[in-house]
């Protein structure tokens, strides 16, 4: 059974789903008093599984780094439920990724938009996929399979772009999604172009996604109309870690096809 992470909680008050709450804001909360007064008015008892909304969360401490992460209390209380699920082995995955129709994979993550950032229904549930003899073979699984028939399911790996990034983030192929602000740059020397992500409250440089002029001509005109604007992007990449001329760190992704990328 599955033991994740999570980088966001749904708010239940009553009975009744209020929103959809981001790690980083329920740790504001938690921090903002020492007594963490308005983080246990607010939502101490209240949060839950951003997915199925059955398994309650809680919001642990990790006194050493002063660190905030999210863990279910109990896993068997997810229902009908990625979270109930191993993550999909990473070679196995990207083999998979690799290998689906430029239909398929845009498809994907269309789909984890309307469900992870929406919050609209899906016919299938884009977060879960079947192995069968070491391969990734299927991502029409719908949510209702999972709970009984889980023996030959797997998670896809995924990752709010505006949750704080982790080692486990880099160097793997994961689904990338979030509500970001995105700029487009061109690199004059190489004949190359950027997008960078940015936290769209605090202006924070998430990540930059490099492509070549031939994918940004495909990703036309979609790309133009939503530069320098706030919107919803998935993203099929692996994250580098590179260090600038500054010192500071970087984080890296690169696309050699437009499918990878959907905006808007």
């Amino acid at each position: 059974m599955g033991n994740h992470k999570f980088d966001e909680a749904a708010l239940i008050k009553n009975g009744n789903y209020v929103e959809t709450v981001k790690l980083e804001d329920l740790a504001e909360a938690y921090w903002r008093e020492e007594n963490q007064q308005t983080y246990n008015n607010t939502y101490f008892g209240r949060i839950y599984c951003p997915e199925c909304r059955c398994a309650r969360l809680t919001l642990v401490n990790n006194k050493r780094c002063r660190d905030l992460f999210l863990r279910a209390n109990d896993a068997a209380e997810h229902k009908e439920c990625s979270y109930l699920l191993d993550t999909a082995p990473f070679e196995a995955y990207r083999e998979y990724i690799e290998n689906l129709s430029d239909e398929d994979i845009r498809k994907l993550l269309k789909n984890l938009i309307k469900k992870m950032i929406r919050n609209e229904t899906t016919e299938f549930n884009p977060l879960v996929l079947r192995m069968k003899s070491g391969k990734c073979t299927d991502d029409k699984i719908q949510s209702k399979d999972i709970y009984n028939n889980r023996k030959d399911l797997k998670r896809q790996p995924i990752k709010l772009l505006t949750a704080p990034l982790e080692d486990d983030d880099y160097g793997v192929l994961k689904l990338f999604y979030g509500r970001v602000h995105i700029k487009l740059s061109e690199w004059e020397k190489s004949s190359s172009y950027s997008l960078r992500f940015r936290h769209p409250n605090t202006n924070k440089l998430i990540i930059t996604l490099n492509f070549s002029n031939a994918v940004k001509e495909y990703l036309e005109p979609t790309i133009t109309e939503y530069d320098n604007t706030v919107t919803n992007i998935a993203l099929a990449s692996r994250l580098e870690k590179r260090k600038g001329k500054d010192g500071n760190t970087y984080s890296n992704a690169h696309i050699c096809n437009s499918r990878f990328l959907v905006i808007g």
